[in-house]
């Protein structure tokens, strides 16, 4: 984001405070960070990770999404929502972030968000979800590999101002 560009508010979900005896082993505790500035709501969402289901729903995942659109719902202004979800494309949990938002990963026909270094089958975790009033200028997987995730880039404008 560019420094010129002044942050209203900042707000946090899921801030989870790790207890000592959490086993990171079965499951990481997901976060959304949202940003306001302007007409613009920015939230990065990093989904619940759980080892056992490999991305598929279950009551936590789909109890984060709810929260999520719930709080995007109250907020006025555009909105972008990105990050690293822990989710397949077909989940109940993504339609559920999708209500009212435009997937640049499936209206760009992305075939992949990982980079070589992830050798499993399923190849996204990471989206960029957009609100009607976001004019997408540009957008892209960045192809540099630097972990397992690739880059999403996003030039917009929101046309309401």
């Amino acid at each position: 984001m560019k420094k010129s560009i002044a942050v209203e508010s900042r707000q946090e979900l899921f801030g989870a405070v790790l207890h000592p005896n959490h086993d990171w082993t079965k499951n990481t505790p997901g976060k959304a960070q949202f940003l306001k500035f302007g007409n613009t709501i920015l939230c990065n969402f990093h989904g619940l990770w759980v080892r056992d289901i490999f991305k598929q729903d279950n009551q936590q995942r789909l109890e984060q999404s709810k929260q999520i659109r719930t709080l995007l719902n109250n907020l006025d202004g555009e909105k972008i929502i990105c990050g690293d979800f822990n989710i397949v494309t077909e989940s109940q949990s993504i339609a559920i972030l999708e209500k009212g938002m435009r997937n640049l990963i499936k209206e760009f026909n992305i075939t992949s968000t990982r980079s070589s270094h992830y050798t499993k089958d399923l190849k996204f975790a990471d989206y960029i979800l957009v609100s009607a009033g976001i004019k997408v200028k540009d957008f892209k997987v960045l192809q540099d590999e630097v972990s397992d995730h690739l880059a999403l880039m996003l030039n917009f404008e929101n046309r309401r101002k």
